[in-house]
């Protein structure tokens, strides 16, 4: 199993990955900026920075995170929220507040700007969300011709890479057990298959203790905290990835759990946050139902390999044994028919003796050689009526025995 240390190893020794971590690190970092940036005038993005910067300025230093550790649209709000209620409760007397009050200036404006700062982020954020539904939405489009379980697995993790994650991995979920099933590492394939390989040597029943275990119960994403130092989470996975924080999400088209996503931000030096789950969880409703209808298809067509299967042995035993078998319209088998292969028309030298249909029929397959148990079975009748009819015809013909009339049978056929 691949562990830590070494996956440790592998990362620092591997400047290729280095290189493309930093390019995504660098990114990332900027990430909400960009967007706001793209979004927002100069103004109203120098608006933003500047109110959270005053807030650092007149309050303590903890009243606000630094510029530095904020990467989303959610920790930006966090941020302007702290500053809100710490300048709040100093305007309010609260003794702590007025304490941690490091300048006296203009509180009353900075509370406007404070909430000025948090419509401009919301707005943003709302366009944001909109963006991430048309995103999910064009993802959703890739699979829309695929129909093997196979091909949906090794594309999936990429697809959800391109919504904007460094790394991604699907799992199936078969009886509870949760087994990885394909991964995607941004730049690192062998890092993406280590991770898979772990997680199938050990393969994780899905117990009350695991965070995963929460997305069956509240049937929606989650997000994990600090990874490693989680006791409860499943170490053959979060070991080898390195993971510091992931998002999760459940495949349960119809309320039944066939799947797992993660996606996490390992390049990125900030977390996975709300929003990424929130993107993760809209993923996994649809790609839910493309999985189901692929996993349907399978089972059609392996049932139908077995209706056929057994359709075939059918055939092979029906043509093995059909001159035994095979039964004509007057319910005789083909030697039968062949041996009283007679016209109606042949029995009028017969119409004298007052024979009635079913001892006509009875003297027919006496005269093919068949005993009354055989007569029996083809005319659905006791053995002990056949042998009353037998009797009936012997004495309307007035002979003496089977072989007798057997005789009288075919003499009296036309020539």
């Amino acid at each position: 199993m691949t562990n830590s240390n070494s996956a440790n190893t592998m990362r620092s020794n591997s400047p290729k990955v280095a290189t493309e971590a930093a390019t995504v690190v660098s990114r990332r970092a900027h990430k909400w900026r960009s967007r706001l940036v793209e979004a927002l005038s100069q103004q109203e993005l120098a608006d933003v920075l500047e109110t959270i910067e005053s807030a650092k300025r007149l309050l303590s230093p903890d009243a606000a995170p630094a510029l530095e550790d904020i990467h989303d649209f959610y920790a930006a709000m966090q941020a302007l929220s702290t500053a809100w209620t710490a300048v709040s409760r100093a305007l309010s007397g609260d003794k702590e507040a007025v304490e941690a009050v490091v300048s006296a200036e203009d509180l009353v404006q900075l509370l406007l700007r404070i909430r000025g700062a948090e419509n401009i982020v919301r707005r943003i954020e709302v366009m944001q969300r909109t963006e991430a539904t048309q995103t999910v939405q064009q993802a959703l489009v890739q699979f829309r011709d695929i129909r093997q379980i196979d091909q949906l697995s090794n594309k999936c993790p990429k697809v959800m890479a391109e919504m904007g994650f460094d790394r991604a991995m699907l799992s199936m979920v078969d009886k509870s057990v949760w087994i990885p099933a394909s991964a995607y590492v941004d730049g690192d394939p062998e890092w993406a298959q280590a991770i898979v390989r772990s997680g199938q040597e050990h393969p994780q029943q899905l117990v009350s203790s695991l965070p995963e275990f929460e997305l069956v119960r509240r049937k929606h994403g989650i997000l994990v905290t600090d990874a490693q130092q989680n006791p409860k989470a499943n170490r053959a996975i979060v070991g080898p990835s390195l993971s510091r924080s992931y998002v999760a999400a459940a495949l349960m088209p119809e309320g039944n759990l066939i799947g797992l996503l993660h996606c996490d931000q390992y390049f990125h030096r900030g977390d996975v946050d709300e929003f990424d789950r929130n993107l993760l969880n809209l993923f996994a409703e649809g790609f839910g139902y493309v999985l189901e209808r692929a996993i349907l298809l399978a089972r059609s067509v392996a049932i139908q390999a077995e209706v056929a299967k057994l359709s075939e042995s059918i055939d092979a035993a029906v043509e093995g044994f059909s001159d035994e078998i095979a039964i004509t319209s007057d319910g005789l088998s083909p030697s039968v028919r062949r041996a009283v292969n007679t016209s109606w028309t042949a029995h009028t030298a017969l119409d004298a003796y007052g024979l009635t249909r079913r001892e006509m029929e009875v003297f027919r397959l006496m005269a093919a050689g068949e005993t009354n148990s055989q007569i029996s079975d083809h005319l659905i009748i006791s053995a002990g009526t056949v042998k009353s009819h037998v009797k009936h015809i012997l004495r309307k013909l007035g002979m003496t025995n089977r072989a007798e009339a057997i005789s009288y049978w075919y003499n009296a056929q036309p020539r």
